[in-house]
């Protein structure tokens, strides 16, 4: 009788450890229980091996954080963090430096197709700017290539030239309402655009009167009133 009792308790004991491997637990001669974590990664922007796509929002519910959004199948969901290949994914803190300036999307919604986002910008433009309808063609295929600049060979460049008041600001304000992770600014030098690049991981897209820029454009400058646009 006290032979199959010790061998039951044997047996617990020999499940006990199993289970706690099973939770993660790691077991030393003289240390104590453990938990194995998997590694945290922040990120803006990811495309996973199973086809997902992993981009950093506005969380809708509260503008001070960050949230994922995670794209699969046809279908959005959101999470403050992610699991997948051996990791955990979770969103850059909207705290954290110049991350708090960049203007982050606050949701997603589906769209009908390509040339219905096109028109719909455009109409924005046209209420708004008074410029042929193939410059207006132009801004809005930028706004659309600064959402999907990841798969493209070469980040487009547009450069504003007028003369004073000529609505090139206006242009600016309006395209930071729409570029993907846009960050307006009135003046700011190469370090730092590189700076913002390394936060963020993806090209911040709006730079008025970039010194880089100016440099390129020193003789156009004395006529003219330049501003750029990243």
């Amino acid at each position: 009788m006290g032979t199959k009792q010790r061998a039951v308790a044997i047996d617990k004991k020999q499940i006990g450890k199993r289970s706690e491997r099973s939770r993660g637990l790691t077991l030393g001669p003289n240390a104590r229980p453990t938990l194995v974590t998997l590694p945290i990664l922040e990120t803006d922007w990811a495309e996973l091996e199973d086809g997902s796509l992993v981009e950093m929002i506005e969380d809708p519910e509260q503008s001070s954080r960050t949230v994922l959004a995670i794209f699969k199948a046809g279908e959005v969901r959101f999470a403050h963090k992610h699991k997948c290949a051996g990791q955990v994914l979770v969103p850059i803190p909207r705290g954290r430096e110049i991350v708090r300036h960049v203007r982050l999307p606050r949701g997603a919604k589906p769209y009908e197709s390509v040339a219905f986002l096109l028109q719909k910008i455009d109409a924005v433009f046209s209420c708004c700017l008074d410029l042929e309808e193939k410059y207006r063609f132009l801004l809005a295929s930028f706004v659309l290539s600064t959402w999907f600049i990841e798969h493209l060979p070469v980040a487009p460049y547009v450069a504003l030239v007028g003369l004073p008041c000529s609505g090139k600001s206006t242009v600016l304000r309006l395209l930071s309402l729409l570029c993907r992770r846009s960050l307006l600014t009135a003046d700011i030098t190469s370090a730092a655009l590189y700076r913002v690049v390394n936060i963020v991981g993806a090209r911040p897209n709006l730079v008025k009167i970039a010194p880089l820029m100016q440099e390129m454009c020193k003789h156009a400058a004395r006529f003219i009133n330049f501003e750029s646009l990243l």
